[in-house]
């Protein structure tokens, strides 16, 4: 081969060189990596919810006992709970109504139950209730 053959050759072999790198860096379309998917934890929202149930009112003479329970029907722990004991004549009509601290120094649980009960010193009650007055999740 003489020079100026391979002269050719190493010229032609350079453009096609650059035509190849021109190729890649101008016309070919950019790979795109596709992510793995993330994998979204979402967290269980927390939905605190009470049920109070009075399961016995009594009276004896002056006296009206009121015994019940808080279920925690939400699905996370409550610190703090209070009940209003209402006290209501025989028309319905609540004639005085009492604070209860059901937990207080404890936790109560998702799907747990608390006690509590009540005493009030009145002739005129005939009926109890009670209502969550306050909770802290």
């Amino acid at each position: 081969m003489t020079n100026r053959a391979m002269l050719v050759s190493i010229l032609i072999a350079l453009g096609l060189f650059g035509t190849y790198l021109v190729w890649e860096k101008v016309f070919k379309p950019a790979k795109t990596q596709t992510p793995a998917p993330k994998t979204i934890v979402q967290e269980e929202k927390k939905i605190p919810a009470l049920k109070v149930i009075v399961t016995l009112c009594k009276r004896a003479n002056e006296r009206t006992l009121m015994k019940g329970y808080v279920e925690n029907t939400g699905n996370t722990e409550l610190s703090y709970v209070t009940v209003h004991a209402i006290w209501l004549n025989r028309s319905g009509l609540a004639i005085e109504k009492s604070v209860v601290y059901v937990v207080k120094d404890d936790v109560l649980a998702p799907g747990n139950k608390q006690t509590f009960d009540s005493v009030i010193d009145n002739s005129t009650v005939s009926r109890c209730n009670a209502e969550i007055l306050d909770y802290w999740a």
